[in-house]
């Protein structure tokens, strides 16, 4: 029983790491379509993001991203908050920056590959 406790934690926490990644990145990839967020006026605005989230990336974008949170309190509910975050966090900055190198062509600099492994270090040592 214990056994399925703790596989129940972790695979709460890394639904809720992939579906917060997957719903931040769906957003982004539709907001490189649609151009910068104008804030001059407030109909422009509300315009914009009907537009973002009528879309399919979008709407499930926006969908994974407002779950997310539900799922990792299950998953907190359950495991200790010192490694539980930490893992989150770490987690979704590393598969976030992945997609954007792979799918949206941002660079991948020397600076940002080190931070990345220092992050894959610590979140390897706070899992244990």
């Amino acid at each position: 029983m214990a056994e399925n406790s703790y596989l129940m934690s972790w695979g709460m926490l890394l639904a809720s790491i992939v579906m917060n990644s997957l719903g931040a990145f769906a957003i982004k990839f539709k907001m490189n379509q649609l151009g910068s967020l104008g804030v001059d006026s407030l109909s422009g605005a509300l315009r914009y993001l009907f537009n973002l989230f009528s879309s399919p990336a979008g709407f499930i974008g926006g969908v994974l991203f407002v779950l997310a949170p539900f799922v990792f309190a299950v998953a907190l509910s359950r495991m200790e908050a010192s490694v539980a975050f930490p893992i989150q966090a770490g987690l979704n900055f590393v598969i976030l920056v992945g997609l954007a190198v792979i799918f949206l062509g941002e660079s991948l600099t020397t600076g940002k590959s080190l931070g990345l492994l220092l992050i894959l270090a610590g979140v390897f040592f706070v899992s244990r």
